[in-house]
């Protein structure tokens, strides 16, 4: 049991550190100087929906 919580701890620090990593590069689509934006290419797929999740412990 140890082991695999360990594995996890781990996992969720490696995890955490690959975002802080990824978050120091900035890919702005907005230029505040040129007060503009950049338009990408829309969803090929329109989303919409509602997902619920009920968790209980008896």
């Amino acid at each position: 049991m140890k082991k695999s919580v360990c594995v996890l701890v781990l996992l969720l620090d490696l995890l955490l550190i690959l975002c802080m990593v990824l978050s120091t590069f900035s890919f702005p689509l907005v230029s505040a100087t040129e007060d503009s934006w950049t338009t990408l290419t829309p969803m090929p797929n329109a989303r919409s929906g509602l997902g619920v999740l009920v968790v209980t412990r008896l």
